[in-house]
Order: C-alpha cells, then sequence, then structure tokens
C-alpha cells in the first residue's frame, strides 16, 4: 500500500508562530510530501481551523477513496479534527493518543482557550459547535480513546479521565511497568482497527526541541519505535497523524531527524501491508 503524506501547516489553534512554516521546512529538510492543504487564512482562529481541518478531511477522503494510507504531518494537533473526522466516515476506529497531553479540554474549560488542545474533546461532540459538525452523524466516544505518554493535564482533563474511567498510561505508569507491558494491555482493550496520533511533544525536549508546548521527562526516540512497531504488527492501523511540529523552536534539526526516522518506518509497515 502506498503512504500518502499531507502536509497541513497550522498554526492558529494553538496560536503559537512557527507551523504555519512547516512545508516550506519539510522541503527543505528533504521531507517529500504527496498533498499540501492549503486553508483561507480568517479574521479568528477558531474559523481558521475550521477552514483548515474541513480542506484536511477532504484531502484524507480522497487518500482513502484511493486505499491508500493517510500520514498528516501537522502543524497543531487541532488538524486532527480534520484527519478524524475523515476517517470516522469511513471506518469504526479506536484511537491511540501519543502526547504529552490528553486534548480533551472543552472550550468551557479550557485555561488556554487554545483549539490545540480541544482536537479530542471536538471529535467527541463537545467543541466548538461547527469544528464538532465537521464529524457529521459520527463521534468518538471515551472507550474508542487510549493514551500513552501523557504527563501534563489539566483540572478538567484529570477529573474527567477519572471519572470516565478512562485508558490512560502516563509517562510514570510507563516507567514503573515497561512500555511492552502496557501495550499487552493496550491488545487487551482494543478491539477495533485504529487511528494513532502522534504528538511531537511527547518525546523529551531534549531530543525533540521543534514542538509547540515541550513538556520535560518525555520518551525517547526507542521507546516511541517500540509502541509504533508494536501498534502497526499488532492491528490494523488505518492512518496516522504526526503533529505539532514547529520548525522555528528546532534545534540542530533534532525534530527533523525525528520525523525522518518515523517516516522511515510507517512507510516499511505499511508497504507491507
Amino acid at each position: 500500500m502506498k503512504t500518502t503524506i499531507i502536509a497541513v501547516p497550522l498554526e492558529d489553534g494553538s496560536q503559537i508562530e512557527g507551523s504555519a512554516k512547516l512545508s516550506e521546512y519539510l522541503k527543505q529538510n528533504d521531507i517529500t510530501y504527496d498533498t499540501d492543504v492549503f486553508f483561507a487564512k480568517a479574521e479568528t482562529a477558531r474559523k481558521t481551523v475550521y477552514n483548515c481541518c474541513r480542506k484536511t478531511k477532504q484531502a484524507v477522503l480522497d487518500c482513502l477513496e484511493k486505499k491508500q494510507f493517510p500520514l498528516i504531518i501537522g502543524g497543531d494537533h487541532a488538524v486532527s479534527i480534520g484527519s478524524v473526522s475523515a476517517i470516522i466516515q469511513k471506518h469504526d476506529v479506536s484511537i491511540v493518543w501519543i502526547d504529552a497531553h490528553t486534548d480533551i479540554n472543552t472550550p468551557e474549560a479550557s485555561i488556554t482557550k487554545r483549539i490545540h488542545g480541544m482536537p479530542l474533546a471536538t471529535l467527541m461532540k463537545n467543541g466548538y459547535p461547527e469544528l464538532s459538525a465537521l464529524t457529521e452523524d459520527k463521534a468518538i466516544r471515551n472507550e474508542d480513546i487510549v493514551f500513552l505518554g501523557p504527563r501534563s493535564m489539566d483540572p478538567y482533563e484529570k477529573e474527567y479521565l477519572s471519572i470516565n474511567d478512562m485508558h490512560a498510561y502516563d509517562d510514570i505508569y510507563i516507567k514503573k511497568h515497561s512500555i511492552q507491558k502496557v501495550l499487552e494491555e493496550v491488545k487487551g482493550i482494543i478491539k477495533k482497527p485504529i487511528h494513532i496520533s502522534l504528538d511531537l511533544d511527547v518525546f523529551d525536549p531534549q531530543h525533540c526541541p521543534g514542538v509547540n508546548t515541550p513538556v520535560e521527562n518525555g520518551l525517547s526516540i526507542d521507546e516511541v519505535k517500540v509502541m509504533l512497531n508494536y501498534l502497526f504488527d499488532n492491528f490494523t492501523v488505518i492512518s496516522m497523524d504526526l503533529v505539532e511540529y514547529n520548525p522555528l523552536k528546532d534545534v540542530d534539526n533534532k525534530t527533523v531527524d525525528i520525523i525522518k526516522r518515523i517516516i522511515r518506518l510507517i512507510k516499511e509497515k505499511v508497504n507491507n501491508f
């Protein structure tokens, strides 16, 4: 199967300068993409995110129609509102959210009011109405989500995870029990094909500095590679996001090198489908 790389240079969900230059920097660093999502910049961040996610959704739908594997490289994590909205039109999936954050803030609960902290809530119909409407008559449910690596959550998010008994394996749990054990637990939970949403801030910022909201004590590239290899080897992976790349924050191309390594891994796995 062909891997189709879709570049989505969105920064308005984070309101942090840099990710709008994503496509330009990918090209400069010899990372070839198949589609560059162009969208209208509107008078508000919220409208711009809507324009972007609507176009991203269509790009992913086009890819699925061609029986290709969509690998979406963003831009802030709000792009996943578009990518996952497309996926759930065609497939009943579980979501593996590999991220330093859980991104289940609602517009009312969010401290920063930045949409890149709300994509999962939006996909669960708890976001801004026009953005949640992109999922049409579909929605992600609590039981459809597994979190790997979160270590920075707002009080609302912690309470939501606890009340709803969601599957969240934070950095402390992973380091205590080992990645392999965690992944074996995940295998017992998920019974559907999966969409992987990988936020680059799950990595420790000393290894991956080019992100919008770095959080200390993250995972290593080897740990994330173990996760990805296991997920591709044990589940039907439908699609994947690789997001929160901010080229203006990168140091010595460390983040670019990680992106290249992940792309190589994904292409090798998808080629064997």
